[in-house]
Formats: structure tokens, sequence, C-alpha cells
């Protein structure tokens, strides 16, 4: 969790070297699809188009991200290729149109994380432009994350960090899996995105990833949530210290594999 201007005057420093890596953290836009208002695909479809993903990675992150498709990151066995929601303001204002929704007011919690909160506010700015109302709710992160494990909220936005199983598909999107029960926290039940989370459960390989891969393409289509970008890893290391690898998922284990600055020369 450096912020992008730390990083750059660590870059600066002589006394410290920063690594770089694609990272596997899928950050998104979660929805309540038990809202009347966010609950209407068309809506979840025109901020899908309403939001310019490239322009946050560029001024908000440094460029230090990658745009989204599913939780599973690109690379990974069971990952789908995935159609991108590109940045159409005219299509988003057709989408709302279509639903009957003039000028919408969304509720969007996030935590009171400085970069979190310039996040919000760039969405804000950028979905005003198509006529979508955003207002930010900002609180501390466990009172954030309680609203959101409840089902207190219209959008959010999250990471899921980590991810490594396909099996994360049920925990998240299976209409059983909602909590206390798993992580769907937006509600989401689609009978046909049950089935094929059943279906792999317990199927032989090669046929549990080509269910994975429906079950996200359904998913997809569905937009239970906006997906964003892949956040980078970032690592700054003391100069001196060799041996330590980034990984994408952000895991600390090279850590066993790091050798320290010489004792000799401590600076």
């Amino acid at each position: 969790d450096l912020p992008p201007e730390l990083v750059a005057h660590l870059e600066q420093q002589p006394t410290a070297r920063v690594l770089r890596g694609p990272g596997s953290s899928y950050h998104y836009l979660g929805f309540n699809l038990a809202d009347p208002v966010t609950g209407d695909l068309r809506l979840r479809r025109a901020v899908a188009h309403g939001i310019d993903r490239e322009a946050l990675i560029r001024y908000l992150l440094g460029g230090a991200a990658r745009p989204a498709g599913s939780v599973l990151p690109p690379g990974h066995y069971a990952a789908a290729e995935l159609p991108e929601y590109r940045h159409d303001p005219a299509l988003a204002q057709r989408l709302l149109a279509e639903a009957g929704m003039e000028h919408p007011s969304l509720t969007y919690r996030t935590s009171t994380d400085p970069l979190r909160l310039r996040i919000a506010t760039a969405l804000q700015a950028q979905l005003a432009a198509v006529g979508i109302r955003v207002r930010v709710q900002s609180t501390e992160w466990g009172s954030f994350f309680d609203a959101v494990r409840g089902g207190r909220f219209q959008m959010y936005l999250l990471a899921w960090v980590g991810v490594t199983q396909p099996d994360v598909l049920r925990q998240v999107f299976h209409s059983a899996s909602v909590p206390p029960a798993g992580a769907n926290r937006g509600r989401f039940a689609d009978p046909t995105v049950d089935a094929l989370l059943d279906a792999a459960t317990g199927a032989e390989p090669a046929r549990q990833t080509a269910l994975y891969q429906d079950a996200q393409r359904r998913i997809h289509a569905k937009l239970p949530y906006v997906p964003l970008w892949y956040e980078d890893n970032v690592a700054a290391v003391r100069a001196g210290v060799r041996g330590y690898a980034l990984r994408p998922d952000g895991a600390w284990d090279a850590l066993d594999r790091t050798d320290p600055p010489d004792a000799r020369h401590p600076h």
C-alpha cells in the first residue's frame, strides 16, 4: 500500500531500490442487486460504460495497474477471455434512457483511505458526466466493511487479493454464498451461474476449467461487479538487499530467500 507519490520519491533515493511487477489483486465496483436501482442491469452497464478506467489508472495510480476482466487474472489456467466494457458515455446515456432513469442517484461507500477517496471523487465526476449522481459516503474501515458484509450499500469498491484457486467464484457469486455463508455480498443470484459452479465441483480437470470459464462469461454479462484493474505490486527494498522477488499475488515468500545488506556496509 505505497502511495504513488511515495513510490516516485523512493525511486529518486540512492538508499532504496524500487521493484515493480504485474499483480493479481482484482479491484472492482460491487453492487447491491437487491436494490431496485442497482439491481437493474441497464444501470450497471451504464456505470461500466461511464467509467474511464484508463484515465483512473494513468492519473491516480501512476500507470501501475492493468485493466481487469475477471477475479481470475490473465495467465490463470481457468481465466476466461472476456470482452471489455469500454468507456462509452453515449452508450451509458442510452442505457439510462432505456431504463427510464433520468439522473439516477447512487450512494457509493468507501473507506477513509486517501487514495480510495481520490478514486471515489474521480468516479463521481466521471459518472456525473453521463447523468448519474453519486453521493460518496466514507467511514473508517471497520464500519465500511461491516456495511458491505451486511448488504447496506448500493455501490462500493474493494479488491480480492491473492486469489489462486478458481473455487473463489463459488464463494463470491453462488446464490448460496450470501454472508455469513460466503462472500456474495451483492446478493447476486443467477440459476445458470449456480448450475455451472455446482457442476464444476468435483468435475475432472479439463471439464472443470471449461465450466469455470463459462461461469465467468455469464457473470461478466450480468455485471454483479464492474471490473476495474489488477494493481501492480511495488516493493521498496533497502539498497544492498539481495534476492527479493515480487510475486503476482503479493505473497512474502521471497523473504525466505532474501539476504540482508552486508553488515560491514550498513548504509
